[in-house]
This record gives C-alpha cells, structure tokens and sequence, in this order.
C-alpha cells in the first residue's frame, strides 16, 4: 500500500538485544520448535548424506521463521516432545564428528569416544572450569553467563588458562542437566547473554548441543572462540550462535604455527569471521603481543578496516 512505510530489516544486533531483553526466541530455542514426523530415537538409524539433508530443510524453515513474527512465541518446556527437532538433528551431526573428530580445523580425526585424545585432549564429554555471570565483558553482551570450557585446539606460548589447556582431564565433567540448570538461574537472576568460551567451544559442540536441548528457557548464545573451525562445525552453528566474539590472533601464518601451533590459520579465521558476520552479530578481538605489532596487530587491524 502506499504511503505505509515498509519497516526496515533489523539489523544483527538489533536482533541480538531483543532476544537478550525476551522480546524473541533465541536462536536454540527456535530450533527446538521446527519439528520433524519422526522420534529423536530415529536420529542414530539416518544415513549421513540423510541426516544432513533433514538438516538441511530445517535450516530452510528456521530461517523462516526467524524472519517473522513467529520467532517471539514462548519457548517449549524441554525440546518438543516425541517429534525430533531441528535442535535435536544438529545434536546427532555434531555426536558424529566426534569419530573421527573433525570438530575443529586440525582435523585430528582420532576417535574421541573412547577417551581423551588428540590436540584438545577431550574426550565425548563436557567440562567446564568456571561458570559465572560476567560484568566486564563487551558492553553489548553484559551481563553474560560466562561458560569456561577445559580444552583447547591451540597451545598459545601467552596462555593464561594452561592449567586448562594443558590436561582439560583434571577439571571434573559437568553433567547436561546440570549446566543446563545454571543456565536457567542465571537467566532468572538477569544474563544478558551466555556465553561459550574456549579456545574455541566447537571442540566441545556436541555437548553444548545437548546441554541447551535441556535448558528451559531463551537465552541468546554468545559464541568466544579463536574461530579455527571448519565448515561442517559453521554449518551447526547456524541458528545457535546468536553472536560471536572473535578473537583473531595473528596476522600471519608462521607467527600463528610458532606462537599457538595452529596450521593454515589466516584462510580458517577470515572464512570462520566472514560467515559469523553474515549470520549473527559479531565482535572481532585482536590481543597485541609484544613483538608481534607489524607482524599482525596492524595487519589484523587493516583487514577488519576493509571490511
């Protein structure tokens, strides 16, 4: 009609603060209301090449939905029931990465149901060395429900959690209900935000999934990761990670191998940012090493003025 103003897009963290304030689903939650005509039990039995097409129409219908008005309805109990949700189908591509582990862009590839093993030294489950509501961080995302996760893809000579990193197998597991219980308080007492914190948290992904299957309740998910991913691990994160704090270390490939041991590491982070960007609202961080400013504070520093 005319002479009736179109409303505009919203923009990604237009979009990010109303799902902070309650105004809409969070992203996970939203997941857990597109349902498809089969049990979760169903999920173990799919093919990959099936699955992935499951997810696949599913992605088609969320983003749907989250275009819409539809995306502020409330937030179902526990999952949907019987019916497999989208949430539930991310869960089961995420379990399958574990063996072999392609959960991050090294690419291990060593079987992680087992035990602990490769470069995170992970194993199937989820550990966790703090879990706080955390004021300091970027204003935008506090207060935010701080999840540290144990473990770790790189091994950064300036590591303030090593004790983490090192042997992640000395922090004490944390069970899903259990988180999934703190992220409900948390959000009752007034987060903002939660936020997954790693290294980077896709090494532990199937967990996370699984935790904010049992969470009651809408919280937008903040993704802090070093962003060595890979596009299997991007593609489930689509429609998770409402926002994303990217740290981008190094400006250069043999500073990123001699300084974290993290091969290929510009061509992973610029693809892992530039999709995060498309997707959600995103904070590039960039720490200045001493030494290390030509080499890659400024170049880092130039990239993001490009972009």
């Amino acid at each position: 009609m005319q002479g009736v103003p179109r409303a505009l897009p919203l923009s990604s963290f237009e979009r990010f603060a109303e799902r902070a304030r309650g105004e809409r689903l969070a992203g996970f939650a939203l997941a857990k209301t597109i349902t498809f005509d089969f049990p979760e039990e169903r999920l173990a039995l799919f093919p990959g090449e099936e699955l992935r097409g499951v997810h696949s129409r599913g992605m088609t219908r969320f983003r749907e939905l989250d275009a819409s008005e539809e995306s502020r309805t409330e937030v179902a109990a526990a999952g949907c029931g019987e019916r497999a949700s989208l949430l539930d189908v991310k869960a089961e591509l995420a379990r399958r990465l574990l063996a072999p582990c392609t959960l991050c862009a090294l690419e291990c590839r060593v079987d992680r149901t087992k035990g602990p093993a490769g470069a995170c030294g992970l194993g199937p489950g989820l550990s966790r060395y703090l879990d706080f509501v955390h004021e300091g961080e970027e204003p935008e995302i506090s207060p935010t429900h701080a999840i540290l996760l144990s473990g770790c893809n790189y091994r950064c000579a300036y590591c303030s959690e090593w004790e983490h990193v090192d042997a992640p197998a000395r922090d004490p597991r944390a069970t899903e209900d259990e988180l999934a219980r703190s992220i409900e308080a948390r959000r009752e007492r007034g987060a903002a935000s939660l936020s997954w914190i790693g290294g980077d948290p896709g090494v532990s992904l199937p967990g996370i999934l699984l935790v904010l299957a049992r969470a009651r309740t809408s919280v937008p998910v903040v993704w802090n990761s070093n962003m060595h991913s890979t596009g299997e691990v991007r593609d489930l994160l689509e429609g998770i990670a409402d926002a994303y704090v990217a740290d981008w270390k190094h400006g250069n490939d043999a500073c990123a191998r001699a300084v974290a041991r993290a091969p290929a590491h510009l061509e992973t982070v610029r693809a892992a940012i530039a999709r995060a960007s498309r997707e959600a609202f995103t904070i590039v961080r960039h720490l200045v090493l001493p030494g290390h400013v030509a080499c890659c504070t400024l170049p880092v520093l130039a990239e993001i003025a490009r972009d």
